[in-house]
């Protein structure tokens, strides 16, 4: 938690609009990502998990050496 901002002070722009450094919003993008479950982190980073299918067999009838009934 921020307790004062005299320290983003001088960090603003001549129109008093703070700039963070790329080593601040990559600091605090990583500290939010600690928070994130595994299915959080999926779904924000654009991987998307293989699905399961079920495999498919195919048996050619001819040769299949099956009893006839």
């Amino acid at each position: 938690m921020i307790d004062t901002f005299s320290h983003y002070l001088n960090q603003e722009d001549p129109d008093c609009v703070y700039l963070p450094s790329r080593d601040e919003i990559q600091m605090q993008c990583e500290e939010i990502r600690t928070h994130w479950s595994e299915r959080e982190y999926m779904k924000r980073s654009h991987i998307t998990p293989e699905r399961w299918t079920a495999p498919i067999v195919s048996i050619c009838m001819e040769q299949a050496n099956l009893p006839d009934d």
